[in-house]
């Protein structure tokens, strides 16, 4: 029979892991193997192990007075560095058997049940120490915790002498950044008062005395260091004065009343400081348009302060069928404008005005250029529409472009013609939009249609079918809005 010593011990021991091991070791004895009870604690995780799966203890570890090991098995061997073993004495609080009353008491079956009557109380004592309690000097002799309430804190009460539900974590969240946020703002506020002592010091205080009026102001006298009451008419006089720009600049300030009858004369108040008239040069009374459909020659009307100029470029003419097919459409001419003076006008400009494209029984004619001058805006003509070809489709013209002006837009360009499967009948196109509107509109039919002439300035004629011819493109166009003087 093995003598089994109960020495002093709580019934705990952990073990921290350096990896690699396959054995965890206790320090107290136990009789059966169930009578302990292992924890696996890992990245802060508890993990009860279970014997027989997790691990082992053999039975030459039982019955030792310095304690045993256990084996570890299956997926916890070997250990993990840092993982940490609990090990607990965990003895049943049952006691199942009675000595016989007529047998005999054997010294190793007495002392075993007084061995584990012992590590019974080992255990009590073990989760005692680790529960809260009152110290042994106080003069409570009883504590019952009030039912838990989630995130809840618990409080004594001193009066009542019990504990207590507390306020929440989020209202103790609450609490402190409303305590840091008064604690703030009075901090701002010795901040901001002794600014206010500081500058009050610096500048001598305020000077509010002398009779009130309405309006009156309160500025700063440098003399004296203080702020003093002004009038109106003392706070003017210190006022600066507006200064208009003479090359380098002005400067802000009270600004010159207008003299009489300066209203009348539609004064405004001009850059340079001053009152001044507008000048005739700046403004026109009369709108006038001149329109060119024909070349010739622009002079400006009298009093012509400044003009807006646009032109067209003339419509590619349709394509003919060429008898046995469909002719493409024409492309329309180029758009231009620009804004320009009577100075960089002169006297007179020559006008050239882009003509129509024709239409033919072949390739459509291309539209001319229209020209405002020798330089200032140049508005190209539509590409006329290819000749129809038996069997296959062919393309319109391509639009006219246009340069020299503030702004400039290409022509449309003209649809193409095919014919139909089989022969004898087509479609052709519409004939390509100018600035000012849409060309003729496309054909579709038996080998004999005509095309159709452009309709708008600079538009493009639509093709012909078979027999039939293209249509004309639209001849250009000048416009000149004059702003005339009063």
């Amino acid at each position: 029979m093995v003598e089994v010593v109960i020495n002093q011990n709580d019934g705990l021991i952990q073990q921290t892991a350096a990896g690699g091991e396959t054995t965890i070791d206790f320090d107290f004895p136990i009789y059966e193997k169930t009578h302990i009870k292992i924890i696996r604690t890992r990245a802060g995780v508890d993990l009860d192990m279970v014997l027989n799966t997790d691990y082992t203890i053999a039975t030459n570890q039982l019955e030792l007075t310095a304690g045993g090991a256990a084996a570890l098995i299956g997926t916890f061997t070997p250990a993990t560095a840092g993982d940490i073993f609990t090990m607990l004495l965990n003895v049943p609080e049952a006691r199942t058997t009675d000595f016989n009353e007529a047998g005999d008491f054997k010294d190793a079956t007495v002392n075993r049940e007084l061995d584990l009557s012992a590590q019974q109380i080992q255990q009590i004592r073990r989760d005692i120490t680790k529960a809260i309690s009152f110290s042994e000097t106080s003069g409570i002799t009883a504590g019952t915790m009030p039912d838990p309430i989630n995130n809840a804190t618990i409080l004594f009460d001193g009066t009542a002498g019990a504990m207590k539900i507390g306020p929440t974590s989020t209202a103790i969240a609450g609490a402190e950044a409303s305590a840091a946020g008064a604690g703030a703002s009075a901090t701002t506020a010795t901040t901001k008062a002794a600014e206010a002592a500081a500058s009050a010091a610096s500048i001598g205080g305020f000077d509010l005395s002398g009779a009130t009026a309405s309006n009156d102001f309160i500025l700063y006298d440098s003399g004296d260091a203080r702020f003093e009451r002004r009038t109106v008419a003392q706070a003017v006089s210190v006022m600066p004065a507006f200064t208009g720009d003479s090359g380098a600049g002005g400067l802000k300030g009270l600004v010159a009343a207008p003299a009489a009858g300066d209203a009348a004369a539609n004064k405004f108040l001009h850059a340079d400081g001053t009152w001044s008239a507008v000048s005739v040069t700046d403004k026109f009374s009369t709108i006038n348009i001149q329109t060119f459909t024909s070349s010739g020659t622009y002079t400006p009307t009298a009093n012509m302060r400044y003009a807006l100029i646009e032109c067209v470029g003339g419509g590619g003419g349709g394509g003919g069928g060429n008898t046995v097919g469909v002719g493409g459409s024409g492309g329309a001419g180029g758009y231009s404008r620009i804004e320009r003076s009577a100075a960089t006008i002169g006297a007179s400009q020559v006008v050239t005005i882009g003509a129509a494209g024709a239409g033919t029984t072949g390739a459509g004619g291309a539209g001319g250029n229209t020209v405002f001058g020798a330089t200032i805006l140049t508005c190209n003509g539509g590409l006329g529409g290819a000749v129809g070809v038996n069997g296959d489709a062919v393309d319109g013209g391509a639009g006219g472009t246009a340069t020299g002006g503030d702004l400039n837009i290409a022509g449309g360009g003209g649809g193409g013609g095919f014919e139909y499967p089989g022969g004898g009948e087509g479609l052709s196109g519409s004939g390509g939009s100018s600035y000012f509107g849409g060309g003729g509109h496309g054909r579709g039919g038996l080998f004999s249609l005509v095309g159709i002439n452009g309709v708008a300035y600079g538009s493009g004629g639509s093709g012909g079918l078979g027999t039939g011819t293209g249509g004309a493109g639209a001849a250009g166009l000048i416009i000149v809005t004059e702003y005339i003087g009063g």
